[in-house]
């Protein structure tokens, strides 16, 4: 879409989507600022995936004050790892341990996540901490085995 379409689609919006849509519009306008620990991993290297998912929480938190659930968190990483042209293998069973998600990167690093959301932890309404990206629920497995 051009920027010529979305503005013809504007004009024929009722004012509660112009509302909504302004709303969206103020989000996006004010991302999240982003404290990156480790720089150039096969993650934190991507600017266009940091931007993108920083974006999508943005937006998500514009339209509610519900923390971002595993499953929405899920969704919001998958899409962030398309937006930059990696493969992911499409949704799998909630109910799968250790792997949530099979991405393929650029570089065509095969890597399986287990993705971990702390979606109450260290939010306010000018920050939302995420803690862990991914951390693989086998290592949490294998420090309880006796």
């Amino acid at each position: 879409m051009t920027l010529e379409d979305l503005k013809s689609r504007l004009d024929s919006f009722s004012s509660a989507q112009i509302e909504f849509v302004t709303t969206v519009i103020e989000s996006l306008s004010n991302p999240p600022a982003v404290d990156i620990r480790a720089e150039g991993t096969w993650l934190t290297g991507v600017q266009a995936w940091i931007e993108y998912f920083g974006l999508a929480l943005s937006v998500h938190y514009s339209a509610t004050n519900e923390p971002l659930g595993l499953t929405a968190f899920e969704s919001v990483f998958r899409n962030a790892c398309l937006h930059v042209g990696w493969t992911v293998d499409p949704p799998g069973s909630p109910t799968q341990r250790f792997v949530d998600l099979t991405v393929s990167d650029s570089s065509g690093l095969l890597l399986r996540l287990s993705l971990k959301s702390t979606a109450t932890q260290n939010m306010s309404k000018n920050s939302a901490h995420i803690s862990k990206l991914t951390e693989s629920a086998w290592i949490q497995y294998e420090r309880m085995a006796r």
